[in-house]
C-alpha cells in the first residue's frame, strides 16, 4: 500500500459546490429561515452586521429564544422570529414575513412587547434598545416603495426623534433594485438576493461573494438534506398556504360585502332621486291646481 495515499475529508463546502437544481426549501420558508440562522452563528452575525450597517467583527450576538431544531412544532409555534441580544445591551427581533395582511399592526405589537423588558421597581433608564426588523417578501407601502426602510417615533413638525431606543425596520426582498449605495456597501442587497434565490446555482454565485453568506448557504444545503427539517419546513409551508388561502377567502368575502354595500348605496341613491322627483312633481301638480283654482277652475 502506498503510504502517501490518504482520504481527503468531505467538507460542507464540497457538498454545497456539488448542489444543483432548484432549492426545495429556501430562506423565505419560515422554519428553514429559523433553523439555518440558528445553526449558522457566523452567518447570523454577518446578517445582523449588514442590517446594522456595521462590521460583523465588531458585534457579539446571542439568540435569546433558541428552539430545538428538528423537534415537532405545535400550532402556537408557527412564529419563528429570532430574538437576538447584540453586545449584551440591545436587542433585535428578526423575522421573515410572507403575509402582508395587518403586518403594520403586528410588527408594532411585537416591537412594543419586546420593548417592555424592565421589572417592577427597576429604573426606567434600564430599558434596553429594541429594534424589530422584518424581512418582507412583499412591498409594505406600494405608493412609496423602499428597499430598506427605518422608522422611529418623531415629532411630526420638526422630525426630532422622540426616543432612539425604539426602532422598526423593513427590508423589502422584492425591491432589491432600490438598494442604496450604503445598502450595497454593507452587502444588504447580497443578503436579499440570497434570501430570494430559487436555485443552487444562484446561491453559489452570491455565496462566493461573501464569507458570511457562504457559511449560511452551507447550512441551508445541509438543512435541506435533513429529513426531519424538511418535514418541518413542509409543515411551515402548508401552514403558510393555509393562512394565505384563508386570508384570500376573507378578502374575497370582504370584497363581495363591499360590492353589495356599494350596490345597496346605489339603489338607495336611485330611490332617493326618485323620491325627490316625485316630490318635485307633486309640488308642480299642487302649483297647477292652485293656478286653476285661482282662475275659477275647481278640480278638487
Amino acid at each position: 500500500m502506498n503510504d502517501n495515499c490518504y482520504f481527503q475529508p468531505i467538507t460542507d463546502e464540497y457538498f454545497l459546490s456539488h448542489a444543483i437544481g432548484n432549492v426545495r426549501f429556501g430562506m423565505t420558508n419560515d422554519y428553514m429561515f429559523r433553523a439555518v440562522l440558528q445553526e449558522s452563528k457566523k452567518g447570523l452575525n454577518g446578517l445582523i452586521g449588514a442590517l446594522l450597517y456595521t462590521d460583523p467583527k465588531q458585534i457579539d450576538i446571542e439568540i435569546k429564544n433558541p428552539i430545538i431544531i428538528g423537534r415537532s412544532i405545535t400550532e402556537k409555534e408557527f412564529r419563528f422570529d429570532l430574538h437576538i441580544a447584540v453586545n449584551n445591551k440591545s436587542f433585535i427581533n428578526l423575522e421573515m414575513q410572507n403575509l402582508s395582511q395587518y403586518w403594520e399592526n403586528r410588527s408594532l405589537l411585537y416591537l412594543c412587547r419586546a420593548f417592555d423588558t424592565i421589572q417592577r421597581g427597576q429604573d426606567y433608564n434600564a430599558v434596553s434598545s429594541i429594534m424589530h426588523i422584518g424581512l418582507l417578501n412583499f412591498t409594505l407601502f406600494k405608493d412609496e416603495p423602499e428597499f430598506y426602510a427605518s422608522y422611529k417615533l418623531m415629532n411630526e413638525k420638526t422630525h426630532k426623534v422622540y426616543n432612539d431606543r425604539f426602532t422598526l425596520r423593513c427590508l423589502d426582498l422584492t425591491k432589491i433594485k432600490l438598494a442604496t449605495d450604503k445598502d450595497k456597501e454593507y452587502n444588504v442587497d447580497k443578503w436579499a438576493i440570497f434570501f430570494k434565490a430559487k436555485t443552487w446555482r444562484e446561491i453559489k454565485m452570491i455565496a462566493a461573494q461573501d464569507s458570511y453568506i457562504n457559511d449560511t448557504a452551507k447550512n441551508l444545503f445541509l438543512s435541506n438534506e435533513d429529513e426531519q427539517i424538511r418535514k418541518l419546513a413542509l409543515d411551515a409551508e402548508e401552514h403558510q398556504n393555509f393562512i394565505n388561502s384563508l386570508q384570500n377567502k376573507i378578502d374575497r368575502q370582504a370584497s363581495e360585502i363591499d360590492r353589495q354595500a356599494s350596490e345597496i348605496d346605489r339603489q338607495a341613491s336611485e330611490i332617493h332621486e326618485k323620491e325627490n322627483t316625485i316630490a318635485d312633481q307633486n309640488a308642480e301638480i299642487e302649483k297647477l291646481k292652485k293656478a286653476l283654482n285661482d282662475n275659477g277652475i275647481n278640480i278638487g
